[in-house]
C-alpha cells in the first residue's frame, strides 16, 4: 500500500508499533515461558499468574478490566478448587460506533521436549525469524498481536475506530469448563449483546505466507473406554500368560475404529454427514493448500490424503471425521516396568462435521464397542 494513501491516525499507530515490537516480543516470550497448561490442576498458580500480568497490561492502557468467577470444579476425589476467572476488558463505550469482540485464550495444551520438541516448549527460543515454544501461535501469539494493536491505538489516538470488548479464557484447552454456566446465568444474560462483530485469531495458515480466514469449525465428540482385568497390578513374571489382560482388549477396541486409511468404521456414524455441495467443491479447488505438508510431519500420504480435494473437504469440516487417542493406566517413563497394569483407560474424540448429531455418535460409538468387546470374549470388564 502507498504510504500515503494510510490515514494519518493508522500511520500513527503503525508506527508506535513498530517503534514498540521488541517490547512487544518480550512480552510474548514471557507469557510462553509461564506453563499454563489448564488440563493439569499443577499449573493453576501459572494461570493465575499469567491472567494478572494481563489484568494489569490492559489496565495500564485504560481500558476497564474486572475478572469474573466462574464457580467451582469438581474434582474426581470430591474436592472442589475455583476455576480460574474469565477476563473481561472494554474500552468507552459510544453509542454510534459498531462493537468488536475480541475472543482469545492465555492456556495451552500439555507439551515435553520428549514429545517430538527441538527446543523446551516453555523455554521461547528464536530461530530464522520465528519464535518456538508452547502457545507461540496458539493462542498467546495471536493475543498479544491483538492487545498491542489495540494498545497502540488507544496511546495514539485515544481510543479505536471502533467499540471493544476483550473476552479471555483460560480454560480453552479443556472445553472452556465454566464459561456456558456463567454466560447463560440471568445476570450475565447480556453480556454478549450489542456486539456487532467477533475476531478470533486462532487458527491456522494453509502456508508460512497464506492466511486462512475460517469460516466454521468441526465439533467434537469425547469418548473414554476403561478395561479392568484385576483389582490391582499383576507381576509378568508370575502372571504373564495366565491372565487375559486389559492392555489388548483395549488396543483391540481402538483399533476398531478406523481402517488402515484412517476411515470410519462405526457403523451409522456417516450416515447425517452431507456430501460437499457444487459451491463448495469450487470453493475448495481454489484453496492454496500444501498437498506434501504431512510429509514434514514425518508422516507420508495415505491413500485419502493423495486425494486433493478429499483432504481439502476434511481439513474444511466435510466427509470426514477425525479420531486421536491416548491411553492411561500403562507404564510410559524411561526404563522397563515388569507390570501387567490391572486397570486401562483409551481416550479418543471424533471430530463432527455439519448435519451429524452428537447423540447420534455417541449412540453408533457406545453400540460398536460394546458388539467388538462381545465379539472379542474377553472375561474382563469393560466401561
Amino acid at each position: 500500500m502507498d504510504e500515503s494513501a494510510i490515514p494519518k491516525d493508522l500511520a500513527s499507530v503503525f508506527r508506535i508499533i513498530e517503534e514498540d515490537k521488541d517490547d512487544m516480543l518480550s512480552w510474548l516470550k514471557e507469557l510462553v515461558a509461564i506453563p499454563t497448561v489448564s488440563a493439569e490442576l499443577s499449573h493453576r498458580k501459572d494461570i493465575m499468574r499469567l491472567i494478572e500480568q494481563t489484568q494489569e497490561k490492559l489496565k495500564k492502557h485504560g481500558m476497564h478490566v474486572t475478572l469474573e468467577p466462574l464457580g467451582d470444579q469438581n474434582l474426581s476425589d470430591g474436592s472442589k478448587v475455583p476455576y480460574p476467572p474469565l477476563l473481561l476488558a472494554s474500552t468507552t463505550h459510544d453509542a454510534k460506533r459498531k462493537t468488536l469482540c475480541v475472543y482469545g485464550h492465555l492456556d495451552v495444551q500439555p507439551a515435553r521436549k520428549d514429545d517430538g520438541w527441538d527446543t523446551e516448549p516453555f523455554q521461547p527460543v528464536e530461530k530464522d525469524g520465528r519464535l518456538f515454544g508452547r502457545g507461540t501461535a496458539h493462542n498467546k501469539g495471536p493475543l498479544t498481536a491483538c492487545i498491542w494493536a489495540l494498545c497502540a491505538y488507544l496511546q495514539s489516538t485515544g481510543r479505536p475506530p471502533l467499540n471493544v470488548r476483550m473476552l479471555i479464557d483460560s480454560m480453552q484447552e479443556v472445553d472452556s469448563q465454566g464459561i456456558a454456566a456463567y454466560l447463560k446465568s440471568s445476570k450475565k444474560s447480556d453480556l454478549l449483546g450489542g456486539i456487532d462483530y467477533v475476531c478470533i485469531a486462532d487458527g491456522v495458515w494453509l502456508r508460512p505466507k497464506t492466511p486462512c480466514l475460517t469460516y466454521a469449525l468441526r465439533g467434537i465428540c469425547h469418548f473414554q473406554v476403561e478395561v479392568t482385568c484385576a483389582d490391582a497390578d499383576l507381576h509378568s513374571g508370575i502372571y504373564g500368560g495366565t491372565v487375559i489382560e486389559a492392555m489388548p482388549d483395549l488396543m483391540y477396541l481402538l483399533n476398531s475404529l478406523t481402517d488402515a486409511e484412517g476411515r470410519i468404521k462405526v457403523p451409522g456414524i456417516y450416515d447425517e454427514v452431507l456430501p460437499l455441495s457444487h459451491e463448495e467443491r469450487k470453493v475448495y479447488e481454489g484453496i492454496d493448500m500444501d498437498r506434501n505438508r504431512t510429509n514434514t510431519l514425518g508422516q507420508e500420504q495415505n491413500t485419502a490424503q493423495k486425494d486433493t480435494l478429499r483432504t481439502r473437504g476434511q481439513e474444511c469440516e466435510r466427509a470426514a471425521v477425525a479420531v486421536g487417542t491416548s491411553v492411561e493406566g500403562a507404564h510410559w517413563s524411561s526404563g522397563d516396568k515388569a507390570v501387567i497394569p490391572a486397570r486401562v483407560v483409551g481416550k479418543f474424540s471424533i471430530r463432527t462435521v455439519p448435519n451429524q448429531k452428537v447423540q447420534k455418535v455417541r449412540e453408533c460409538v457406545e453400540k460398536h464397542l460394546q458388539e467388538q468387546f462381545t465379539r472379542r470374549g474377553s472375561p474382563n470388564q469393560v466401561k
